[in-house]
């Protein structure tokens, strides 16, 4: 008990801590000063507030993901066992993690993890005066190992992501476009019997190209670097021996820093700094079919620290929503020790912008 009470309070102070560091992080003042259509700036911060968010939401929850499945999480209805394919005694909590196969089956636990995951999300700004839309694409990998000296109660990993950007900017009839690779460890440990808590920490190296036609073309290309960190407390549980209700809370946060530059006009742009502090909950259900686990889940987003709105091309502020909700259903695979999912995701009531995702995920264990 001594154990995870110390892992109940370090988790505590990790939500606090990082929830504290995002909350008193500056809002930018000059957001608001002059209009999306001549601002490098201003215009900047209006796609990347979206994309970058998107991407580094996505990678955290990649990763989240994989620790929730590497992990040995939940338990039997009232203690008791559910009759499943397979060995016939695993609980549905259970089931979908390859690592405690070897567990329930009363041999060798696996220690070496390998997945990959990706996502595709499209992203639509209908507010006028700041229309954009286009696609962000997120490939994560990662490798990690349990520790047997730790009795399969913490993992440690390392993952590798990379992403795409490529935005059509009707706002100034331009567009927007980027890539780069991430760089994020990550660890987990379980704190009872149904609980498990994740952190990532990650450094992004990114390459953005951006042009605009409206009033003559303009082209720039300009580096960037971003830091992007999340924790969470997630629970696994087993009702009516097939259903599974997984609750979840969060903490998401990112700093992006964009070159100074010099477009092909002669402008001389100034940094761009966009930042993000996210906070989250909700929860997801699953029902048990034999092999596989069709899943809904919602939840509710809290951005507690963003950037200021910018001023659009038609001279008015843009919306500046603290509350979004994501939606989500899909579906968990398995066969012997490999696991994977299929997902599609929803982002719904920010400002107004709204993206769908489609994700892919495979795991295989040692």
């Amino acid at each position: 008990m001594k154990y995870f009470a110390k892992k109940i309070k370090i988790t505590i102070a990790a939500f606090a801590g990082m929830a504290g560091a995002f909350a008193f992080a500056p809002l930018d003042a000059h957001a608001t000063a002059t209009s999306v259509v001549g601002d490098g700036n201003a215009s900047n911060t209006l796609v990347a507030a979206s994309t970058s968010s998107a991407a580094a939401a996505a990678t955290a929850a990649q990763i989240g993901a994989a620790v929730a499945s590497a992990i040995v999480v939940g338990s039997p209805a009232q203690g008791k066992s559910v009759a499943l394919a397979g060995d016939g005694k695993t609980p549905v909590g259970y089931f979908f993690n390859t690592r405690s196969l070897g567990e329930s089956a009363g041999t060798k636990n696996r220690g070496l993890g390998v997945w990959v995951q990706g996502a595709w999300t499209g992203v639509d700004n209908g507010e006028t005066g700041g229309e954009f839309d286009g696609t962000i694409i997120n490939v994560v990998g990662g490798i990690d190992y349990k520790p047997k000296k730790l009795n399969g109660k913490a993992v440690f990993g390392i993952a590798v992501a990379w992403e795409d950007v490529d935005v059509d900017t009707d706002f100034n009839v331009g567009t927007f476009e980027g890539s780069g690779v991430s760089i994020a460890p990550y660890a987990g440990v379980t704190l009872g019997k149904n609980l498990v808590a994740d952190i990532s920490l990650g450094y992004s190296f990114l390459d953005y190209d951006v042009s605009r036609t409206l009033g003559g073309t303009v082209t720039s290309d300009f580096d960037a670097y971003r830091i992007f960190g999340a924790i969470n407390l997630g629970g696994d549980w087993t009702v009516k021996k097939r259903i599974r209700i997984s609750p979840k809370i969060g903490v998401l946060g990112f700093y992006e820093e964009q070159d100074a530059y010099t477009d092909s006009s002669g402008t001389n742009v100034g940094k761009t700094r966009v930042h993000l502090g996210r906070a989250s909950g909700g929860a997801e259900v699953g029902f048990m079919i034999k092999a596989i686990e069709p899943f809904i889940g919602a939840k509710a987003n809290f951005d507690f620290d963003r950037n200021a709105p910018v001023r659009l091309a038609n001279g008015v502020i843009a919306e500046d929503d603290e509350f979004s909700a994501t939606f989500s259903a899909g579906v968990n695979l398995r066969k012997k020790n490999v696991t994977g999912q299929i997902k599609g995701e929803t982002n719904q009531f920010k400002n107004e912008i709204t993206s769908y995702s489609v994700i892919g995920r495979v795991r295989v264990d040692f």
